[in-house]
């Protein structure tokens, strides 16, 4: 008779295990964990089948114990659940099957990183490699796929890799590589003892398809930093069969280095939760940013943390562009490098971030700004708007309503941070007003909330005046003085106090 794992979890310790007749199924939902030198033995035509439907699937992890095994003499039967007219990401879980053995007249895509192109497989015996990752959509109707493993060895089991991966260049589009989880259970991106990550960043991304038409579709983040960071639902927690991206690290001198991704028992566990569902905690300093049209939504975070550099790092994020139709989200730094995560140091004076913003059609659009509480009272947090010329304090309003045409700027908008309680202590008289320039722009603020009225003078270092305005009436006057790269002298006089501020401004 065929034995069945009907339980929640079934730990099997040091000891040894056998199996008789037909072999073993784990149902969905059932998890089994081999572990301490445990062995399961499946003699005869027996096999492991782990069952998956549209509710879960079975899980089984093998501990990195190399003495932990499970051995099936009639091999092995992966099932993978899919939704139909839904594209997914996918990867096997068993060392040998082909694109005919399981995918027999769906769409089959794999990703060629070289030629940032989408290449169709048509062959029935194209190799599901371990570790790679494929594009899938089971077409038309939902459908349980099959991945079928040979002999004792029919699972991926222990260290799979080094996978390779490729970046061809220093553009913004290259470095993405499709890889995959090789194992019939979840693995944990943050477990260190489990991966070996050569040359690539501590992220990853998973497509979520929201409609079947790619237009709407968008990727689940998750950043492995510490603390851990993640973006639209995106977990630590990688399912069976699961592929996802990994981007290999911009290197400006070797543009053209590639990596690798190595992956052991160490990394597996049972997955307890639904994929898209977020589990990173809110941390201090973190300003979460979501574009939304209707039910489509975009995310990103800007964040000060004290290990970080203003330049491109550990802590940032790289944006994923998701469907032409989504609104999209961003922060853009020199050199056509979008990011979803912008992690800078530590809010001192004043801090200006850069907000992209797209999206595939003319239509009013709303961004919300969330976790403004992470931040000292102290800190003020300014929305600017380029293309209007008007500026609000999200403190008070933290939801900014906006037209949006296809032919706008993307770079539409800054973030404007300033410590008031570091600026109290940097120079007299500025609790009242705060000087500060962003490239080619000079802006007077208000701190004290009041209209202010009187003269700005811009002069060079050696005391000759370049520039000279009034300040209109408001909180916040903006210049553009039109001045050369460099280091000026800005003096505002008020009808109560004279205040000066050096900044630097570049075109």
């Amino acid at each position: 008779m065929k034995a069945k794992i009907f339980i929640l979890i079934l730990f099997l310790l040091p000891g040894f295990y056998q199996v008789f007749g037909q072999g073993m199924t784990l149902e969905p939902g059932a998890k089994v964990t081999v572990k301490d030198g445990g062995k399961i033995s499946i003699d005869g035509t027996g096999k492991i089948t782990i069952q998956s439907t549209a509710a879960g699937s079975g899980s089984l992890v093998i501990d990195a114990n190399v003495s932990s095994s499970v051995s099936p003499a009639g091999g092995a039967v992966v099932e993978q659940y899919l939704t139909g007219t839904r594209w997914h990401q996918s990867s096997s879980p068993v060392p040998s099957e082909t694109s005919g053995g399981v995918y027999l007249g769906d769409y089959l895509y794999r990703w060629n990183e070289p030629t940032t192109a989408w290449v169709n497989i048509v062959e029935t015996d194209y190799p599901l490699t371990p570790m790679q990752g494929f594009f899938v959509d089971d077409y038309p109707s939902s459908e349980t796929e099959v991945f079928t493993g040979s002999g004792v060895n029919g699972l991926n089991n222990g260290s799979i890799g080094p996978y390779a991966l490729t970046r061809v260049n220093d553009d913004a589009t290259s470095g993405f590589n499709l890889v995959g989880n090789p194992y019939p259970c979840s693995v944990d991106w943050m477990l260190s003892a489990g991966w070996t990550k050569t040359r690539i960043t501590n992220e990853f991304w998973v497509y979520h398809d929201v409609d079947g038409t790619l237009v709407n579709g968008q990727y689940a983040y998750f950043h492995g930093s510490d603390p851990p960071d993640s973006l639209l639902g995106g977990r630590r927690f990688i399912p069976a069969t699961q592929g996802f991206w990994v981007m290999v690290i911009h290197d400006p001198v070797l543009k053209s280095a590639g990596g690798s991704l190595t992956v052991n028992n160490a990394a597996r566990v049972h997955g307890n939760a639904a994929f898209l569902k977020n589990s990173a905690a809110p941390t201090t300093n973190s300003l979460r940013i979501k574009a939304v049209k209707g039910n489509l939504v975009d995310e990103m975070v800007v964040k000060f943390v004290k290990e970080a550099s203003a330049g491109e790092d550990e802590f940032d994020g790289h944006k994923f562009f998701g469907g032409s139709g989504l609104p999209q989200i961003y922060s853009e730094l020199s050199g056509n490098n979008p990011l979803c995560i912008n992690a800078l140091p530590d809010v001192i004076n004043h801090v200006t971030v850069p907000l992209s913003f797209k999206a595939g059609f003319n239509s009013g659009y709303t961004l919300l700004f969330n976790q403004i509480e992470s931040f000292s009272s102290q800190v003020t947090i300014d929305l600017e708007d380029l293309k209007l010329n008007y500026t609000q304090d999200l403190r008070p309003n933290a939801v900014y309503n906006f037209d949006y045409s296809v032919n706008d700027d993307p770079n539409r908008f800054l973030l404007h941070f300033n410590d008031a309680a570091f600026s109290i202590q940097e120079a007299q008289n500025v609790q009242d007003v705060q000087i500060y320039s962003y490239q080619d722009n000079l802006y007077i603020k208000a701190l004290n909330n009041l209209n202010m009225k009187g003269v700005v003078t811009v002069y060079n270092m050696i005391g000759a005046e370049l520039f000279n305005s009034n300040l209109t009436s408001g909180i916040l006057n903006k210049f553009q003085p039109g001045l050369a790269d460099g280091y000026y002298l800005v003096k505002v006089v008020t009808d109560n106090s004279v205040y000066s501020q050096r900044v630097f401004l570049t075109r």
